[in-house]
């Protein structure tokens, strides 16, 4: 299933889209902040249809994504 990644880069954070099963990666775009690439990476699952359990931080499934109860 496809993937959004949150990779530190520098003193920013980058959005990537790993598109599977092909591997191809599209860079949505970079942030200062954490909670603003979160936000950013959310807005894009969304559109794309992405569950929130497939964003993940420097490999890592987000804590609060991975762990959350279903509504």
């Amino acid at each position: 299933m496809s993937q959004i990644h949150i990779q530190q880069k520098g003193e920013g954070f980058s959005i990537i889209y790993l598109k599977q099963p092909t591997g191809n990666r599209q860079v949505f775009g970079s942030c200062t902040g954490y909670c603003e690439s979160v936000v950013l990476a959310l807005e894009k699952a969304r559109q794309l249809h992405i569950p929130e359990q497939n964003i993940l931080y420097q490999g890592r499934k987000i804590g609060f994504f991975a762990y959350r109860d279903p509504l």
